[in-house]
């Protein structure tokens, strides 16, 4: 893994639950995204966005904050806007 340190907001931890996301595919899409953009309007914040195919090759966001000791994860879901790109 690329960072030294990845964390998990209790927003995440509960999204990931909720939408049955594994740690794994998060941590395998920040390994090798298909793309990252910056989050608009937050310093330090971004989204990577990845495929699935575990999940019917379902379009993965990530969005996370770069902290000193790596990252935390705000928040994770599969994007539909995102889904035929």
């Amino acid at each position: 893994m690329r960072y030294r340190k990845v964390g998990y907001s209790t927003h995440a931890l509960d999204a990931m639950e909720e939408r049955r996301i594994l740690k794994e595919w998060i941590e395998r899409l920040l390994d090798d995204p298909a793309w990252v953009q910056q989050e608009h309007g937050y310093l330090g914040r971004f989204r990577a966005f990845g495929r699935v195919p575990e999940h019917g090759d379902r379009m993965l966001r990530v969005v996370y904050d770069e902290i000193r000791e790596g990252i935390c994860i705000v928040t994770v879901f599969f994007d539909r806007a995102h889904r035929n790109r």
